[in-house]
């Protein structure tokens, strides 16, 4: 079984969450890091999950139309799929201490990328070549099942219960 890990970093008596995307919180002990990376875990579990899940339909949809593709549809449609693919597995890597965080963050944002690129493509063709409207129907609806999954996982990582014992800082890039 695979298994999503985020660290926590100790540095200076303080203990920090590396969140991606220049975010990191900051708490007072490690209890309190561990309870909030607990429900963080979960969040971020469930939206893998029906990533996953997205991503078998869109290859299903993808072979069911394989034959009425042309070939440099299908070559694009499963480059974006193999990249996905790619990202997913490097998802559940362990990385170097202090990188692992920002890494897992992006491939899970490099997920979403690639499928909506395999969703347009297909979105693309549907419309404008064959007027494929079984196609374009199931293309529509996964798309709107991805952008779904994905305001779900911001939502729910927004809700998150912030308590007074941490500490939301903005990092910067070095120049």
């Amino acid at each position: 079984m695979k298994k999503f890990e985020i660290d926590i970093t100790f540095r200076n008596r303080k203990v920090h969450i590396y969140l991606g995307n220049n975010e990191c919180l900051n708490f007072k002990n490690k209890t309190h890091a561990e309870t909030y990376l607990r429900k963080y875990k979960k969040i971020i579990l469930k939206s893998l999950y029906n990533l996953n899940n997205l991503y078998m339909n869109c290859s299903n949809v993808y072979r069911l139309f394989y034959f009425d593709l042309d070939q440099i549809t299908n070559v694009k449609v499963q480059k974006a799929l193999n990249l996905f693919e790619d990202s997913y597995d490097r998802i559940f890597f362990i990385y170097s201490e202090g990188n692992n965080n920002s890494f897992k963050f992006c491939h899970i944002d490099n997920c979403f990328v690639e499928l909506q690129n395999a969703l347009e493509i297909l979105q693309n063709y549907s419309d404008s070549f064959k007027k494929n409207y079984s196609l374009g129907a199931q293309i529509s609806s996964l798309k709107y099942m991805l952008e779904t999954v994905k305001l779900k996982l911001e939502d729910d990582k927004c809700n998150l219960k912030f308590t007074k014992k941490m500490k939301v800082i903005k990092l910067r890039k070095a120049v």
